[in-house]
């Protein structure tokens, strides 16, 4: 009886001491450290297994989804939003920034050299166009008139006298004429010369508000009339050669036909 109470109490007591220190020595001491460790190792496992998974299992489905779906649909918006943008922002600002600048420089680069240009050139032609016809018109004309300048005389010997000894224009006459009443063929150049000087300045009086006795006086001190504007220098020149002192030093008639188309040849 005592060994079996004796026995059954202490292992009672055995258990209950023993239970309670390896419960307390366990929640104390085993579970703090076990339990992070068991985490861990838990999560690093899973983690690597479900990944492992995922990538071998998901991501050859995913991609092609993706790439086929998801890539032409956010290409195709962000190429619309930006095409929106750029077209309205170029449109309300860089198009007329452009135009206008565009714009200032043909204007600045026409006045400042075409139309300088194009001017001159214009005028350069239409000048020489109206000189050449101006020229040949008036050379015409003084060939024409030629034959007045002999209408009222008689010719003997390549000299002659007035048919009615009326009085002659003195402004028009050579030296010999007014000196000796000399007329010849070479004083009727001198009278073409002084009708060409009437033509290029369009019908002026030849010694305008000078005397008969003064213009006398000038020619024989061997003044002649100016050059108008009108008349080129080859054209002066002929002038002056009509009123060369001596006759013999004037131009025939026949020489003054050559000489004039050839300065109507050169002018056109």
């Amino acid at each position: 009886v005592c060994l079996s109470v004796c026995l059954s109490v202490c292992l009672s007591v055995c258990l209950s001491v023993c239970l309670s220190v390896c419960l307390s020595v366990c929640l104390s001491v085993c579970l703090p450290v076990c339990l992070p460790v068991c985490l861990s190792v838990c999560l690093s496992a899973c983690l690597s297994a479900c990944l492992s998974t995922c990538l071998s299992a998901c991501l050859p489905v995913c991609l092609p989804v993706c790439l086929s779906a998801c890539l032409p649909v956010c290409l195709s918006v962000c190429l619309s939003v930006c095409l929106s943008v750029y077209l309205s922002v170029c449109l309300s600002t860089c198009l007329p920034a452009c135009l206008s600048v565009y714009l200032s420089v043909c204007l600045s680069v026409y006045l400042s050299a075409c139309l300088p240009v194009c001017l001159s050139v214009c005028l350069s032609v239409c000048l020489s166009v109206c000189l050449s016809v101006c020229l040949s018109v008036c050379l015409s004309v003084c060939l024409s008139t030629i034959t007045l300048l002999m209408c009222c005389r008689y010719v003997l010997d390549n000299q002659y006298t007035s048919s009615t000894g009326s009085k002659f224009p003195v402004k028009w006459s050579p030296p010999e004429v007014l000196h000796y009443n000399k007329y010849s063929s070479k004083s009727d150049v001198w009278s073409f010369g002084v009708l060409m000087w009437e033509v290029f300045t369009e019908g002026k009086t030849p010694f305008d508000g000078r005397s008969n006795v003064d213009v006398v006086d000038e020619i024989t001190r061997g003044h002649r009339l100016y050059r108008p504007h009108k008349a080129s220098n080859d054209v002066y020149k002929l002038m002056y050669q009509c009123w060369h002192e001596r006759p013999q030093g004037r131009p025939s008639f026949s020489e003054l036909l050559k000489r004039i188309r050839l300065l109507a040849e050169l002018a056109d």
